[in-house]
């Protein structure tokens, strides 16, 4: 005879994506057996939740019971008996919740985020494909499916462990930092949305003085790619710019022919600089060299020209793995061992 346990639901594997229903009817509970249809849903997130399956005038429903652990098995079989007694009767538990508004998913909630505050277009963040990409390839895939009421810290918890594990402690973070800001601005909107209880005591993965950026490039490395940079086109200038200058990333890929001088000084405006003052910066013989060799495109300012010749070049990712595929096959070895992944 199957037993029901907390430490047994606790074990429950996380499928890969989507979610899994593991069904336990007739498991015993504390001496109780859970009705037909009776299981619990697990998130490939690891969330997870007491449900109870039934077919009534033919149609197959699913009513969500509870989140795990703030329902214990034996409350959920409870529960679920007393469901299942309303449906013998011919009733349909999910009449109950019809008059209540749709529940949103977590999934909804970050569509909703995105468009009416990341891209806003009175906000318009520099930060959007981040937050984009952050939700759509490491938040939506394990808690995506998950109702927001549902959600929980462990359920937060347990995601990010998996980032940690997978795409290191800084990703972690800021995958948290991200979804945060999501969840308190959707807090605003919804009165019975606890944001404590899903997200507001999730401690950060990384130690702050360990995120500190103190590699730096050896000579013996940026000797190694160098050669590589002339046969990379725009992306290659850029990181030449970078090396030659020692300015962030954002700001030499928006460089703009207009704050170029004729003295060689290129002066960063305010509101692209991060200290939010003009940055004067001397440029060499080197730079002005890249900065001269660039195409110009008709009606664009800026001097490194993206794909569509009127927006600053972005295709760092592209560009990063086809210069490791070139320092690899030139020098062997990983692109790391020469401070590729800096970059």
């Amino acid at each position: 005879m199957t037993r029901l346990t907390a430490e047994i639901v606790k074990a429950l594997p996380a499928p890969v994506r989507g979610n899994k229903v593991n069904f336990f009817a007739g498991a015993i509970v504390q001496g109780l057996p859970a009705p037909k249809g009776f299981g619990v849903r697990v998130t490939a997130g690891g969330a997870k939740s007491f449900i109870l399956n039934y077919r009534l005038r033919g149609r197959q429903c699913r009513y969500t019971i509870g989140a795990f652990p703030d329902w214990s098995p034996l409350r959920a079989v409870r529960e679920a008996r007393t469901l299942r007694q309303r449906v013998d009767r011919g009733e349909n538990p999910l009449g109950d919740r019809a008059s209540q508004p749709e529940t949103k998913t977590v999934a909804d909630v970050l569509d909703d985020f995105m468009k009416r505050y990341v891209l806003a277009p009175a906000r318009s963040l520099r930060t959007a494909r981040e937050y984009e990409s952050v939700f759509r390839r490491l938040v939506k895939p394990y808690l995506g499916k998950l109702g927001i009421h549902e959600l929980r810290r462990s359920h937060v918890a347990q995601m990010l462990d998996r980032i940690e594990d997978e795409n290191g402690p800084v990703m972690a973070d800021r995958t948290r930092a991200y979804f945060r800001k999501a969840l308190g601005w959707y807090a605003e909107r919804d009165d019975q949305f606890n944001l404590n209880a899903a997200i507001v005591r999730v401690a950060p993965r990384a130690n702050s003085l360990e995120r500190a950026r103190t590699r730096t490039l050896s000579d013996e490395e940026i000797r190694s790619i160098w050669p590589a940079l002339a046969e990379a086109g725009t992306f290659g200038a850029v990181v030449k710019m970078l090396l030659l200058t020692a300015q962030r990333r954002t700001e030499v890929a928006h460089m703009s022919r207009s704050e170029l001088g004729a003295d060689g000084v290129w002066v960063i405006p305010a509101e692209r600089y991060k200290a939010k003052r003009p940055n004067p910066v001397s440029l060499s013989k080197a730079a002005l060299a890249i900065i001269e060799a660039q195409p110009r495109a008709e009606g664009c300012d800026y001097v490194f020209v993206g794909r569509t010749k009127k927006t600053p070049f972005s295709g760092f990712g592209k560009g990063k793995v086809a210069l490791d595929k070139a320092v690899v096959n030139t020098k062997g070895g990983h692109p790391c061992s020469t401070g590729l992944c800096m970059i």
